[in-house]
């Protein structure tokens, strides 16, 4: 070997150390920037995707109900090791955050009703439903706040959404049962989750930048739209129509939404002419929105559960009278309404429920929510987006569900207030993509 040959070698080794040395110094870096290590991150990834899984999907489907708590533990337990002593630190961030703390008063509100509700067994089990959801929804703050996992968080929600949208249609038949549930007890309940996952794929869409990534994004829209279809849910519809139009407002996904929903027009008009269950789901789905936008006045099941609706409302309204501060006591408007079911309205069950006090202190969390998202260092940005177009559909679809328990908007919600917290302290969470770099 030549001296010349010998030396450039020697220098090749010397410049691939240093480019070893530069990529160990760079993985040091980002594991600094999230305190964990690279292995310890691989965890939380994988106990953050098993609670979401278990939120979205485990807990509903008959077959993998047996292991929904051991998952949802298994995922708190590891993440709670990896956090360590940080998730102490995570806990007093949670109890005093300027936005959370209104959902924590919300909380303890509703706790506190015990003391004069009438009807305690319905009222406790409400009431570790929501105490249930405070507990996990610490994981999802940290997560966002300290660890700069939104997006992933995010990408997981789209993820089983699309999945549970995806086991609607391919479990049930069209033919024995025109409104499909998948998962879930109740049609409406696939439509909601379905419409969630919309609202991130809406809020995402225009930040792709590969023709393949566009391409996976429309496929997931389109299925999730499949499953609202399915679900023949009024609220679904209704959400669907909300996320396609408050995307508009974003430059970089106009013209993509507008081609989704030429594309889509196109792909359902073939399946509807072509395809049996896809005209069945079509036909009664085109049904419940006639009714809806024309007159109660007909035997039909959608005039019949419209005009039940307008019923639970009035009585809703009769017993807020009673106890128009402090309401009545959680979930006691099935059984002091003579009706066995809830209100179909968020406001309505609220206000008999917790009274005025309990409606501010739950919709106070949305409003400071919202006025953080709306701020030009947020508005711009995926989760800001996202929670601007979340929560505003949710509160008009409140106007026909109950969801102030329903664990995965709620933990959701959280999530978003923990991303403006970071971004506010200049954590982690406030470091931008390079894809809202470049939407800046």
């Amino acid at each position: 070997m030549t001296p010349g040959a010998f030396m450039g070698g020697l220098h090749g080794r010397y410049e691939s150390l240093l480019e070893g040395a530069a990529g160990v110094l760079d993985a040091a870096a980002r594991a600094r920037q999230t305190g964990l290590a690279r292995p310890l991150h691989t965890w939380v990834l994988l106990s953050l995707f098993g609670i979401v899984l278990s939120v979205v999907l485990l807990g509903h489907i008959a077959e993998t109900q047996p292991y929904f708590y051991a998952v949802m533990g298994l995922s708190l337990v590891v993440y709670a090791l990896v956090r360590g002593e940080s998730l102490a630190s995570a806990l007093v961030q949670y109890l005093t955050s300027p936005t959370v703390v209104w959902r924590w008063a919300f909380v303890v509100w509703a706790i506190l009703s015990l003391l004069w509700t009438a009807r305690g067994g319905l009222s406790v089990e409400r009431a570790t439903t929501l105490l249930e959801i405070q507990i996990v929804g610490l994981v999802f703050y940290d997560a966002t706040r300290n660890l700069g996992l939104a997006r992933w968080m995010l990408g997981v929600v789209l993820a089983c959404t699309a999945a549970a949208a995806l086991h609607a249609v391919t479990t049930e038949d069209p033919m024995v049962a025109l409104r499909l549930a998948g998962a879930y007890r109740n049609p409406n309940t696939l439509g909601i989750v379905a419409v969630t996952g919309m609202a991130v794929c809406g809020s995402w869409i225009g930040d792709l930048k590969r023709a393949w990534q566009v391409l996976v994004g429309y496929l997931v829209i389109m299925l999730l739209a499949v499953g609202v279809l399915a679900s023949s849910s009024l609220k679904g519809i209704t959400g669907t129509g909300f996320v396609l139009g408050s995307s508009m407002f974003y430059p970089r996904a106009r013209a993509r939404i507008a081609l989704l929903a030429a594309i889509g027009a196109v792909v359902v008009t073939v399946l509807v002419l072509t395809f049996e269950p896809m005209t069945l789901l079509w036909e009664h789905t085109v049904d419940r929105v006639e009714v809806t936008v024309t007159t109660f006045e007909t035997a039909a099941d959608v005039g019949q559960s419209l005009a039940e609706r307008s019923r639970f409302i009035g009585k809703g309204l009769e017993l807020m009278a009673e106890a128009p501060f402090v309401g009545t006591g959680l979930n006691t408007f099935r059984w002091l309404s003579d009706e066995g079911t809830y209100s179909h309205n968020n406001f309505v069950e609220l206000g008999v429920s917790l009274g005025i006090v309990g409606v501010l202190l739950y919709y106070a969390f949305h409003v400071s929510l919202l006025a953080r998202a709306f701020a030009p260092g947020n508005r711009t940005r995926l989760v800001g987006r996202f929670a601007i177009m979340f929560i505003l559909m949710m509160a008009v679809l409140d106007m026909a569900s109950v969801s102030y328990a329903h664990k995965l908007s709620s933990l959701l919600m959280i999530a978003c207030a923990g991303w403006l917290d970071g971004s506010a302290a200049g954590g982690t969470a406030s470091a931008p993509s390079r894809e809202e770099v470049h939407a800046q």
